[in-house]
């Protein structure tokens, strides 16, 4: 096999993750909290997306430049969306469990998956480089995790 069929053969896989992951959190979870979750990976897709084809048409604008920001948005969705459906939301109802509040604990605990999968991909960055970028997935964490505890309760307000 080349390395072409290599990698359509991943996304291939890594789009199946996400169809079992969303269809299998759609009968166990909440409705709420599921549609909290699945706003949440959209907001943040765009969001993301929107400040990467932003970074990547910032010195001169490129048509080249403007694909890979949108090759980057569709990175994004598919890292984002398996561990929200995966990781994050079981997280959620395990730390609900616990006695420890949910606005602390949650975003504490959402940044070990987005660091993993960040420290998996980049192994050849300087070390600057490397803690800049690992303070932006914790802030992306944290903001993420805040993000989904606040439509929670906006959707359950609603219903």
């Amino acid at each position: 096999m080349n390395s072409y069929n290599i990698k359509v053969f991943f996304i291939a896989l890594l789009s199946l993750a996400v169809l079992i992951a969303t269809i299998s959190s759609w009968f166990i979870g909440e409705l709420q909290v599921v549609a909290a979750f699945f706003v949440a990976v959209i907001v943040i897709f765009v969001i993301a997306g929107f400040f990467a084809v932003i970074a990547s048409n910032r010195d001169k604008p490129n048509p080249f430049r403007f694909l890979a920001g949108l090759a980057i948005m569709m990175f994004v969705v598919l890292v984002a969306t398996p561990v929200h459906f995966i990781f994050l939301m079981p997280l959620y109802y395990a730390l609900k469990e616990f006695d420890y509040p949910i606005a602390i604990s949650l975003p504490v605990m959402s940044i070990i998956p987005y660091l993993m999968v960040f420290w998996f991909i980049n192994r050849e960055w300087g070390y600057a480089m490397l803690f800049i970028a690992g303070m932006a997935i914790v802030g992306y964490g944290v903001f993420d995790s805040f993000f989904i505890l606040w439509l929670i309760e906006k959707f359950k307000f609603l219903a």
